[in-house]
């Protein structure tokens, strides 16, 4: 199933893929399982395609091996999530809220909010948000 979150940055998921919305003229796609990044330029019809960064299969911003220590529950954005301590690519303290489904709604430290969920809409998004239309031209990485 493919969900629609709505952050205090709009985004598009799906289980194993990520769009942003067209909103600057580019957006990204990032296909997880297969670690690949499309971005995307709609005005001139075109896409650079290349390898996704490593860290990118983790949204929290920690490693595969973080540990996460339970902090209690939170509403954010009218949705339930469980405040989770664990640390940021820099090694600092870092406290995230997610849902019981995996929705970061909060993102942070204890000191600061960096990132917090102002609404949350689920909805089924069409296939084809996830896909780089077969006519657009695709372009080498440095040339767009």
């Amino acid at each position: 199933m493919k969900y629609a979150v709505v952050l205090a940055l709009c985004a598009t998921w799906a289980p194993a893929a990520f769009a942003d919305p067209p909103g600057s003229g580019l957006h990204v796609i990032i296909d997880y399982v297969a670690r690949r990044m499309s971005v995307v330029r709609d005005a001139t019809r075109s896409m650079v395609e290349m390898a996704a960064p490593g860290n990118m299969a983790d949204m929290t911003g920690g490693s595969a091996t973080a540990s996460f220590v339970r902090r209690g529950e939170a509403t954010v954005a009218g949705r339930v999530c469980t405040e989770w301590q664990t640390r940021d690519r820099a090694g600092r303290p870092a406290l995230v809220c997610i849902t019981g489904d995996g929705v970061l709604l909060r993102a942070g430290t204890s000191e600061q909010v960096q990132v917090s969920a102002i609404s949350v809409e689920f909805a089924p998004q069409h296939s084809a948000l996830f896909r780089v239309p077969s006519d657009y031209v695709r372009l080498a990485p440095g040339t767009a």
